[in-house]
């Protein structure tokens, strides 16, 4: 009797192994393209099988540091495909604890999901498993949006990216685009990834990113993404873009689109990851020169109150922003309107700091008064221009200093420190789109006038006789 069962398990182990049917083996990508690390265990996994032999392989699921367990009607099989020979599939169905166990298997193989948890996805590239690496953790990600069959016709409808997270949409054919639109709420650096099954080899992933304004988006792409990395022996290769988005409120627009070795293969998913892989802000990434108020010694006097209201430079010039019309006096420091001789005509010019204007919204609800402008923690004090930026700067306390020193319009006269602070902040956010175009709709500026974005003059005179 005992050689029966005997033979019977030998049997059935060996139908396991051989019954499953061959496909190409999915090829590893070499670390480019993100996604999660690959934990090892020591000989057991998290959740051992009672069953399990010393020498079995296994697969533990795993979602939010935890095994996954699947429900009682749920079925997930993973698959060991061995590189070798190139064939050989063997999957095994996940049990209650969240792992599968496989019996038998002897050298180097890829771990992929023939099924998935309803809702979940994961990256089928990275894992491998070999006679020293038995043991695998593998991630799920919870879908965080499936936009399904959504289109958008053009880059001015984009679907709206939530913030960061795992995303799934379904492309029809070839020749559609989806654009997605994502605006950060806080800096720092972040990326977009597909994590398309190169095993399936049907569809090869495209993202175009276009940095943009509220009013503007190029015409064109500033990058394409078509992939990369090891896997150039498949026709799939998973894009990746990472990128320090240092403006609070900026728009990225992504255009996701594919190309494909079969029409027919369509329509078909592609789940792509945004995500932060490291925090900027406050962080050894990148060193922000500290800057102080130096204009006086650091000593601002007050501002002074005028008996007419503040009007735009832009007025001065026809709707577009001029600094050939304004010039430093290099007796008081500050910017004045020039006369038809090209001499200071007693206007100073001011920038507004401590209260709302037009392109910047500087006081939280219930705020008012001088002090609370660019204090407020939602606008960036920490100012650089893109990656390549060689002069990060921080002008926290620099304009908590300006703000504290405003007149009643929340205003102060241009420094020429001050020039600079406006000119990298209209930079940095991207006011004009890097000099073209207009600031949020209102003021047209070439990229040396575009520091003027929140200036004004007075018509009157000061009531402080020394300001005339």
């Amino acid at each position: 009797m005992k050689k029966l069962v005997a033979l019977l398990i030998a049997c059935l182990m060996l139908f396991a192994l051989a019954g499953c049917g061959e496909f190409k083996p999915p090829v590893n990508e070499d670390g480019n393209g993100g996604g999660p690390s690959v934990p090892t265990d020591p000989e057991k996994p998290e959740n051992p099988d009672d069953e399990m032999s010393e020498s079995a392989f296994s697969v533990t699921l795993i979602y939010n540091g935890q095994p996954y367990l699947p429900r009682e009607d749920e079925v997930i099989r993973v698959v060991w495909t061995n590189k070798e020979s190139g064939g050989g599939v063997y999957p095994v169905q996940v049990n209650a604890k969240g792992v599968a166990v496989c019996e038998g298997l002897d050298g180097d193989y890829s771990v992929t999901l023939e099924t998935l948890p309803e809702g979940y996805t994961y990256d089928p590239n990275v894992y491998e498993a070999s006679n020293d690496n038995r043991h695998l953790r593998l991630l799920l990600f919870k879908i965080t949006h499936d936009y399904g069959k959504a289109t958008t016709p053009d880059k001015y409808s984009p679907l709206k990216l939530p913030g960061t997270g795992t995303f799934r949409v379904v492309l029809q054919n070839s020749k559609q685009t989806v654009f997605f639109r994502f605006i950060p709420n806080r800096t720092g650096r972040y990326s977009v990834q597909s994590i398309a099954d190169v095993t399936a080899n049907k569809i090869n992933p495209i993202l175009d990113v276009y940095i943009a304004s509220t009013a503007y988006v190029p015409d064109e792409p500033n990058e394409t993404r078509d992939g990369g990395g090891a896997a150039e022996n498949t026709f799939t290769k998973n894009f990746y873009w990472e990128s320090n988005l240092y403006s609070v409120g900026q728009s990225i627009y992504f255009g996701l689109r594919s190309e494909s070795i079969d029409e027919n293969a369509y329509p078909l998913s592609i789940d792509f990851i945004l995500e932060r892989p490291g925090e900027i802000t406050g962080s050894e990434d990148i060193a922000y020169r500290k800057i102080e108020v130096g204009h006086h010694g650091g000593d601002l006097p007050d501002s002074v109150d005028y008996d007419s209201s503040p009007k735009h430079v832009s007025t001065l010039a026809k709707g577009r922003l001029d600094q050939s019309l304004m010039g430093l006096n290099e007796n008081d420091g500050y910017y004045h309107l020039l006369d038809q001789n090209g001499e200071p005509n007693g206007k100073i010019v001011y920038a507004i700091i401590s209260k709302d204007s037009e392109v910047i919204n500087t006081l939280e609800d219930g705020q008012s008064g001088p002090g609370a402008g660019f204090t407020d923690p939602r606008l960036p004090k920490k100012l650089a221009n893109g990656s390549r930026d060689s002069d990060p700067c921080d002008y926290t306390e620099f304009i908590a200093v300006y703000a504290a020193k405003c007149n009643s319009d929340g205003a102060y006269p241009v420094t020429e420190e001050l020039k600079g602070f406006f000119m990298k902040y209209s930079v940095c956010q991207l006011l004009f789109n890097d000099g073209k175009g207009f600031a949020e709709a209102f003021y047209q500026s070439s990229h040396s006038n575009q520091w003027l974005f929140n200036c004004v003059y007075y018509e009157g005179n000061p009531f402080g006789e020394d300001q005339k």
